[in-house]
């Protein structure tokens, strides 16, 4: 009979166990590495932020509100534009929104409007970003998207 130990002693000897030495480099390198993120990390809290200080001549200025909606009629998108509260509406083509928009910015004070901007939902996304865009081109820098449905 071939024993590989002489007797239990031995045997109970000769296991070791788990090797923990794999264990003990993870978790070193995963130390080291929570060491150098942690002293990377100081600095991030030291950034000046660039935030607008509140001055007191814009919150006395009014606001003015402009309404302006999306619709489709025959494949193009048309815009309904309304300037203040309970004027008419106008209704033109999108692509004279930037024009529209910067005569009612030069008018009123382009720092004064606060567009709200809105489309049906046959117009598409395209179309609402490219509204977005001609009415920072007109000058208007407060523009309001309603939330999705």
């Amino acid at each position: 009979m071939n024993r590989p130990y002489r007797d239990r002693r031995a045997a109970a000897y000769a296991h070791f166990g788990p090797n923990m030495t794999p264990m003990v480099d993870v978790v070193m390198v995963i130390l080291i590495f929570f060491m150098v993120s942690a002293s990377l990390m100081g600095p991030e809290w030291l950034l000046r932020v660039a935030l607008p200080r509140p001055r007191a001549a814009v919150a006395s200025q009014e606001v003015v509100p402009v309404s302006v909606a999306l619709w489709m009629r025959e494949g193009a998108t048309m815009v309904r534009m309304s300037v203040g509260a309970g004027t008419e509406a106008i209704e033109f083509p999108a692509s004279e929104l930037a024009r529209r928009i910067g005569e009612v910015a030069s008018e009123r004070g382009a720092s004064r409007l606060a567009v709200a901007l809105s489309a049906q939902d046959e117009v598409t996304y395209e179309d609402v970003v490219r509204a977005h865009e001609r009415c920072v081109v007109g000058g208007v820098s407060r523009i309001a998207l309603p939330p999705s449905k």
